[in-house]
């Protein structure tokens, strides 16, 4: 996927006037994103037993397959999203939102792919969490890059942990993991589009390095901040916040 990525660098710097960069994103997005959608439709289908019994070993294969479908997903998201952000067409739909659900909903679209990376979950979240004032999808967008970061860069037998606090009038969302780590140097240029760290582990794992990237643009659009602290060979905590829906209470 990295490789359409620089390709279509390529092609939009070459043709000159006829499309930009963000346009030519948000139309690969597209044109992949419908054919996606009924592969996954029919992958559904078959996981809920409407195309016949399936062997062991074929329950297996169409688990991958839908593990494989939720990444694709979530690489089409990105480069949508991209393409809306630099041409500024991204619209968002503010509205009062349980931060916790959306936590708990993200993590169960991800469980499969944590399992199979052998990686432990821990969730420490304040169930009794005021409203926030922010988009749900985008939220979840957001989440799901930080969680899927966190479970791809957490060597096998690592944890990654998600929790939550609220600070004055702020929620605050930590993704922490036990994972390869990230360099000083690395840290200075991670939101940055494209980049990615020249970690051997992390080259050995696919990305477009366009997902923190989302994550800070997103994130700063719905009136918060996001940060990261990280040491090699230790892992990495990466924090955002949402403002909280104003005079509301967590009993609301």
């Amino acid at each position: 996927m990295s490789n359409i990525v620089e390709n279509s660098v390529q092609v939009s710097n070459s043709v000159e006037g006829s499309i930009t960069q963000p346009q030519l994103y948000s139309t690969i997005a597209h044109e992949i994103a419908t054919p996606l959608s009924t592969v996954q439709g029919y992958l559904e289908m078959m996981e809920q037993g409407l195309a016949g019994a399936m062997t062991p070993h074929q329950q297996k294969l169409l688990r991958a397959a839908l593990r494989s479908m939720v990444r694709m997903n979530q690489v089409v998201d990105d480069l949508s999203t991209f393409g809306k952000l630099k041409s500024k067409r991204l619209e968002l739909n503010l509205q009062p939102i349980e931060i916790t659900e959306v936590l708990y909903e993200t993590v169960g679209i991800l469980f499969e792919q944590i399992q199979v990376g052998e990686v432990g979950l821990q969730m420490s979240l304040n169930e009794e969490m005021p409203l926030v004032l922010a988009d749900r999808v985008r939220v979840a967008q957001i989440v799901t890059n930080l969680l899927s970061n966190a479970v791809k860069y957490t060597r096998p037998k690592g944890t990654v942990t998600v929790s939550t606090t609220q600070i004055g009038e702020f929620v605050q969302v930590n993704v922490r993991d036990t994972g390869v780590g990230i360099s000083r140097e690395d840290q200075q240029k991670l939101f940055s589009p494209y980049y990615r760290a020249e970690d051997v582990y992390v080259q050995s794992k696919s990305g477009t390095g366009l997902g923190l990237m989302v994550v800070k643009e997103l994130v700063d659009l719905q009136g918060g901040q996001v940060w990261l602290a990280s040491e090699v060979d230790v892992g990495t905590t990466v924090s955002f916040t949402v403002p909280i829906l104003k005079n509301t209470t967590p009993s609301d």
